[in-house]
């Protein structure tokens, strides 16, 4: 069972870091039914975004800004895990036990860190660390039942 809970915890913590990769609109909504296809780029420093004029070094500060700028892209397999994942979420039926789930699961795709600490998550839920952490495995322990009753 050890194994399993830390099966399940991984990918949540996957399903975060996936979530986080994703694009977030400009007003946090879906963005409506449109076409647009992108621009199509000729030449070398089109690609990386830095003007083709200025000294080489220059140039070359341009595309360091331009590397640490770069954006992390969720493969089509994550998305399809993280989608998965969802359908877990829904299976937890105390509203809290959910919510610090869905909190914790958050991981910068950089740092690999938790986006979110146990304590503030507490603050935000209205509570102390050791509950959020408690109401926490509770949400993992809900996912495993359901993984078992399907399996």
């Amino acid at each position: 069972m050890g194994d399993m809970h830390d099966d399940v915890k991984r990918r949540l913590e996957d399903a975060g870091r996936t979530l986080m990769m994703l694009p977030m609109p400009a007003d946090g909504m879906p963005a409506g039914n449109r076409a647009a296809w992108p621009d199509v780029m000729q030449r070398f420093w089109d690609v990386v975004g830095v003007a083709d004029e200025g000294s080489v070094e220059e140039r070359q500060e341009a595309l360091a800004q331009v590397r640490n700028a770069t954006k992390l892209r969720a493969s089509r397999a994550a998305i399809t895990r993280l989608d998965e994942v969802l359908e877990w979420l829904l299976k937890i039926e105390r509203p809290h036990h959910r919510k610090a789930v869905m909190a914790r699961m958050l991981v910068h795709p950089v740092s690999e860190r938790p986006v979110h600490s146990w304590g503030q998550i507490a603050k935000v839920l209205g509570t102390n660390r050791s509950t959020v952490r408690r109401w926490y495995e509770g949400g993992v322990k809900a996912i495993l039942e359901t993984l078992a009753e399907a399996a």
